[in-house]
């Protein structure tokens, strides 16, 4: 499943084609080159995405199923479809941020022919200004609500940019611990509290990116 701005990218350089024929030139846009090592390729700037994807010639229906902290949806196509507008949130700006995995599952009868993932977050940095916090000495950086967006990326420092593996370690203090492994270097991970029933109190995290790398230790409350 294409869910990347690569797709827009082709469809505005169809058109710029057309354009250059009739003697004029287009804007600049923004190209990511590298779709498995780049958190750009996972984060949502818009409340309209268009999702795009090749249909699988057996099938004769699909089902897209969207699952995030917030909720999920499921939307079925009947015919063959090779595209759709996703509203992730109401508004030009999220009221929250959020992580989802999408799967689209193409159906012959009862038979499964194929399926496509993808994981998406919706992060507030993506939308313009946040309220930032002066220094890591302020204690709004050690709290955390329901939910939680964290980042990970290989390619922070120079010294980790050539790690096979990455992780992040989650344990309470006096309570509940979990380690979760990542099949990629770079991409979000969505740490629901309420529903995960870690209830209140004092969390250690740790990430790293494999066992000769330095690793980053936070405290969270």
């Amino acid at each position: 499943m294409s869910v990347t701005r690569a797709t827009m990218a082709l469809t505005v350089a169809t058109i710029v084609t057309g354009w250059m024929a009739a003697g004029l030139t287009s804007p600049s846009i923004t190209v990511d080159t590298s779709p498995l090592h780049n958190r750009n390729w996972m984060t949502l700037y818009t409340n309209e995405m268009p999702l795009t994807w090749e249909w699988q010639t057996p099938a004769t229906r699909a089902e897209l199923d969207i699952t995030g902290m917030s909720g999920a949806i499921m939307t079925n196509f009947t015919v063959v479809t090779t595209n759709w507008i996703w509203r992730p949130f109401s508004g030009s700006v999220p009221n929250e941020e959020d992580v989802y995995d999408l799967t689209l599952t193409f159906w012959n009868g009862d038979a499964i022919v194929g399926a496509l993932t993808s994981r998406l977050a919706v992060v507030a940095g993506a939308f313009g200004a946040i309220v930032i916090d002066p220094g890591p000495e302020n204690r709004k950086w050690q709290k955390i609500g329901n939910r939680a967006v964290i980042p990970y990326d290989s390619k922070w420092t120079n010294t980790i940019v050539n790690a096979t593996g990455s992780s992040l370690a989650i344990a309470k203090q006096d309570g509940a611990a979990q380690t979760n492994e990542f099949s990629n270097l770079s991409g979000y991970y969505g740490w629901d509290l309420r529903q995960g029933g870690w209830g209140y109190g004092v969390f250690n995290l740790m990430l790293s990116f494999s066992i000769t790398t330095p690793e980053w230790n936070a405290s969270l409350i």
